[in-house]
């Protein structure tokens, strides 16, 4: 190869790395996130019997105390189903649950389980005005036993492992597993994989790394999970 041609390749070469040196744009924080987020979730690979074992140890040691399961009362009818603590002052409980059974023209009684089964009376506070979501309150000697729910600012990825702790068959701590798939159209509401039952609404819904993503909430005759962010500030609003 004649010399003036090895030049010329060298300087176009040269010149394109420094092109790509002089125009690179560090990655949007999203997209950074993301790739964080997946790696963390290929890290966990609960496929294997020893990691699924520790996984859900984990999920129950960690979690199961921010779960509650609660009845609510309309004369002879008695509904059950599930609820997340949010917040706790002294001996004073709040916790959230879907509002679609709260009716206030109706005289309605509250009775809260907590992850141990002790029994406390509550009452209804207040319901938002765009989703199936409730705040109620509840007093309880436990208070130092129980804990309030975390919350997260991503979104799982698609087909992420996740789990629940509800209730269900009236049994107490129930665990579920699924998959998230999407969000919804409305960008507040997640799409999730995992078994559907009533008693499952208001149910707490964490991702592979056990943070929680939001809850489960029953709207337009689909079950949906409600984001975590939305219902943060709503408790901020409201307690």
């Amino acid at each position: 190869m004649k010399k003036p041609l090895v030049v010329l390749i060298i300087v176009f070469i040269v010149g394109i790395v420094g092109l790509q040196i002089f125009t690179y744009q560090q990655p949007e924080e999203a997209y950074t996130n993301l790739k964080e987020q997946f790696n963390l979730y290929l890290g966990q690979d609960v496929s294997n019997d020893g990691h699924f074992a520790d996984y859900i140890n984990l999920l129950t040691y960690e979690h199961t105390s921010e779960n509650l399961q609660i009845q609510i009362q309309t004369g002879s009818v008695i509904v059950t189903q599930s609820a997340i603590i949010v917040g706790m002052n002294g001996r004073t409980v709040y916790a959230l649950t879907d509002s679609t059974v709260f009716d206030s023209t109706k005289h309605q009684t509250i009775t809260v389980h907590d992850y141990k089964n002790r029994v406390s009376s509550g009452s209804f506070i207040v319901k938002d005005n765009l989703y199936p979501i409730a705040l109620i309150q509840f007093s309880t000697s436990y208070f130092a036993e129980l804990n309030v729910v975390e919350y997260i600012e991503h979104v799982p990825v698609e087909n992420e492992i996740i789990s629940s702790i509800s209730s269900a068959n009236d049994i107490l701590n129930y665990v579920s597993l699924g998959t998230f798939e999407s969000k919804s159209s409305d960008d507040r509401l997640y799409v999730i994989d995992m078994i559907e039952d009533p008693q499952m609404i208001g149910a707490s819904v964490y991702d592979i790394n056990l943070h929680l993503i939001g809850m489960r909430i029953y709207q337009d005759n689909a079950y949906y999970v409600i984001s975590s962010n939305y219902i943060k500030n709503f408790v901020i609003l409201n307690t």
